[in-house]
């Protein structure tokens, strides 16, 4: 009998105390990370199916995965729950002390058909359940071949299409409540942050990217001679588009946007310790402390200078459609700017190319093209309505 000690528990430890101190997610799924933690920390032998889920359970929490970089807090928050739900269900059926190879399709089955949730609630539980086998699998845990997930088709689901913005006014409001509407602080705070706004704003007007695309904007893929900028697509390709509006608001953004400061004394330990919290969190972005000039990241957050991540931009247009009344947030933008450019030229192949999709079947559910709107731009545009009458 041995006992898995985890490592880094004390990380662990303190994305549990967060959890509880409510700092990190309103629903609080501290009771679902302990509940993992007391199932899986009791007394195990080699082959058990629970030593084994241990070691997954360890490595999810710390990022040990294909891209080697440590997940962020948010993830952990999310998934907690649902690997507690996996643990007991596994408990219930007595396979605590299986092998890893005992567990069958058909157990992969009653465990999705017990829930009578959503198709999506369904479809991560699965999700989940093929991650963990999938993880014995690529470490020749115990010997395991196989995923029993692979005999079993995923639970269709069908996701919630983010919605089009059809009201023309919302965009022209919009801006000119970027331009007008005051920011809180200092007027340099102030004048920064209206910046950035109407940067990144602009920026997914004009390019139509992803939120993780205008994250990933560097200085150095900044062009102002061509009016260019590079941006890393998903799949981690990398785009050249044109600046359009947003150039002015980039050359001003560079001048006044904040950078993090390299303080010294009493503030060094806490500063260090946020850095490290920060790159823990967000890996692909992480800080030097020792360097800071060499940190190439355009966007800051605005509240110390550390590189914006997706949810922090997320949150400041988020934030602007509250001040408009309505739900919004960045894919409505990069929808808009596909379908406003569709609607300006009915060139689906160039509206593809601009929004990054590798077939035309996903743009055109993108914009929500159906037969009849083709039909009656077909009606519309036919060149022997000129000819024959």
């Amino acid at each position: 009998m041995s006992k898995y000690t985890p490592r880094k528990y004390q990380d662990r430890q303190k994305v549990i105390e967060l959890l509880r101190s409510g700092k990190l997610d309103n629903n609080d799924p501290t009771d679902a990370l302990d509940e993992v933690q007391t199932i899986l920390a009791g007394s195990y032998c080699d082959g058990q199916l629970f030593y084994h889920f241990a070691a997954f359970w360890d490595d999810f929490l710390h990022g040990v995965s294909r891209r080697g970089a440590e997940r962020s807090r948010h993830t952990i928050v999310k998934a907690a729950p649902r690997f507690a739900v996996l643990a007991k269900f596994l408990l219930e059926r007595s396979l605590q002390s299986a092998h890893p190879g005992d567990v069958s399709s058909n157990h992969v089955r009653d465990f999705i058909n017990r829930f009578n949730g959503t198709p999506r609630t369904k479809k991560q539980m699965y999700a989940d359940v093929r991650q963990l086998f999938n993880w014995f699998v690529r470490h020749n845990t115990a010997g395991v071949k196989h995923n029993p997930c692979s005999s079993v088709p995923m639970p269709p689901h069908q996701p919630k299409p983010t919605k089009l913005i059809h009201d023309a006014n919302l965009i022209p409001r919009l801006f000119k409540g970027l331009r007008i509407i005051p920011r809180k602080g200092t007027p340099e705070a102030q004048e920064r942050a209206r910046v950035l706004d109407l940067c990144l704003l602009t920026l997914f007007m004009v390019t139509g990217a992803r939120r993780g695309g205008v994250a990933s904007v560097v200085t150095s893929g900044l062009d102002f001679d061509a009016e260019t900028l590079q941006y890393r697509e998903k799949g981690g390709r990398i785009v050249t588009v044109a600046m359009g509006e947003a150039a002015p608001y980039l050359k001003r953004y560079l001048e006044i946007r904040n950078m993090p400061r390299p303080f010294k004394g009493e503030l060094y330990a806490d500063y260090l310790g946020r850095i490290s919290e920060f790159n823990r969190g967000y890996p692909d972005r992480a800080i030097d402390p020792e360097n800071l000039e060499a940190d190439d990241i355009l966007f800051r957050r605005p509240q110390d200078g550390f590189p914006a991540t997706v949810d922090t931009i997320q949150h400041i247009v988020a934030r602007w459609g509250r001040i408009l009344g309505i739900a919004l947030h960045p894919h409505m933008l990069r929808k808009y700017r596909g379908r406003d450019a569709y609607d300006q030229t009915h060139d689906l192949d160039g509206v593809r190319a601009l929004l990054g999709h590798s077939s035309y079947e996903m743009t055109k559910r993108y914009l929500e093209i159906d037969a009849d709107s083709r039909n009656e731009f077909v009606r519309r545009t036919s060149p022997l309505k000129r000819f024959v009458s």
